[in-house]
């Protein structure tokens, strides 16, 4: 039962690197046109689930291999990545089709571009700090028993830069993006969150950042906490209005402890006509305080633990949900005297205190610390 639930798991992981799902993807396959043709390729990482009397041998219980297929899957992997790679990474060494593994190899034209191949894979090195752009093409050759296949992938290593805010926000979806700011929230997946995030505040106080997930577990790996100054590589995404960074590798410049005052942005949120405006979007990331709000209602739904407030008609919360909570912020009990002095205080004003966050293009507040709130009065 086991090892059928962790099989089951593996293939729930693998439909999310895919396009949308077909009829034909629930069999375990693909269907796409590549090089005008259009193909059956294997999905699930590259297993494909005979239909019934089928097997992966041939006449004499020879195995038998699909090349095209195996190419296409490749194709399938790698075709929605920026083509700007700021990033060392890695590729796969084999893929499975049938259930038959593969081999692929991989190399490029440029002599600035180091292939290395590992137990796991191959690792793309190059210097991250280029002082000029590196365009080069990588392709991967699959070949088996005479029959080969290659497919190559038109990439750029791009110019290093480091950006100011302002620039950043200029940046599209698709975009090479270098940023450096003050950690104000690190979430986890050591400390139980659900992904590696990071939010990060501009040296400048001018904006926020939002690390949609990073490559690695920093709290894990280097010790990453709130405070420390770090330098953020990655691909920029703009999803709805949410600017926000992928694929991101997270670098410690300062791990001194750096002490944010926050941005009291009570003007700014009484003047927006809803939580979804620009001039509240863009302080994303930010350590924020805004004052004068009335606490609302609370929703305790198993995903939600949404604690209510609004300010000149205008509503948002405070999110306390044990996935999403910081790391090192709160124990458990702290985190419910939370719950009940928000309770207790319905339709009291109070000054909230923590970090921006987004869900659907519309900002919450995520907590720093066991006491968000500061009541005030009853308001009659």
């Amino acid at each position: 039962m086991k090892k059928l639930l962790a099989l089951v798991l593996v293939m729930v992981l693998a439909l999310t690197t895919l396009t949308a799902c077909s009829v034909d993807e629930i069999k375990g396959k693909v269907t796409d046109t590549f090089d005008g043709v259009k193909k059956t390729v294997g999905g699930w990482f590259g297993i494909e689930f005979p239909d019934e009397g089928e097997n992966n041998e041939g006449e004499n219980n020879e195995v038998v291999y699909d090349v095209t297929a195996a190419k296409n899957y490749l194709f399938q992997l790698y075709k929605d990545e920026s083509k700007e790679t700021p990033n060392n990474y890695t590729r796969v060494k084999q893929v499975f089709i049938n259930r038959v593994a593969h081999p692929v190899t991989w190399t490029t034209d440029s002599e600035l571009i180091t292939i290395t191949e590992t137990e796991d894979g191959y690792n793309i090195v190059f210097n991250e700090k280029t002082d000029v752009a590196i365009p080069y093409t990588l392709t991967a050759t699959i070949s088996i028993n005479g029959v080969t296949e290659t497919l190559s992938f038109e990439r750029v290593v791009p110019k290093y830069e480091m950006l100011t805010y302002a620039q950043y926000l200029e940046k599209q979806t698709g975009d090479s993006v270098t940023i450096q700011g003050i950690v104000t929230l690190v979430r986890a997946k050591s400390a139980g969150n659900s992904r590696n995030q990071l939010f990060i505040q501009d040296l400048n106080g001018d904006g926020g950042y939002y690390i949609y997930y990073t490559n690695e577990d920093h709290v894990e790996k280097d010790g990453l906490k709130v405070g420390m100054t770090v330098s953020v590589t990655g691909i920029k995404e703009i999803y709805g209005k949410t600017h926000e960074i992928k694929e991101a590798v997270v670098k410690i410049i300062d791990d001194s402890i750096t002490t944010i005052n926050p941005t009291d942005i009570t003007s700014i949120y009484a003047a927006a006509s809803s939580s979804k405006d620009a001039t509240l979007l863009d302080k994303l990331g930010m350590l924020v305080t805004i004052q004068g709000v009335v606490i609302g209602d609370q929703d305790l739904a198993e995903k939600s633990q949404y604690l209510y407030f609004e300010l000149n008609g205008v509503e948002s919360y405070l999110r306390v949900y044990h996935t999403d909570i910081g790391v090192g912020i709160m124990t458990e009990e702290e985190e419910a005297q939370i719950f009940a002095d928000h309770l207790a205080h319905r339709d009291y004003t109070a000054t909230i205190t923590g970090v921006v966050d987004v869900y659907s293009d519309a900002i919450y507040i995520s907590p720093v610390g066991p006491t968000p709130f500061v009541f005030g009065s009853k308001v009659e």
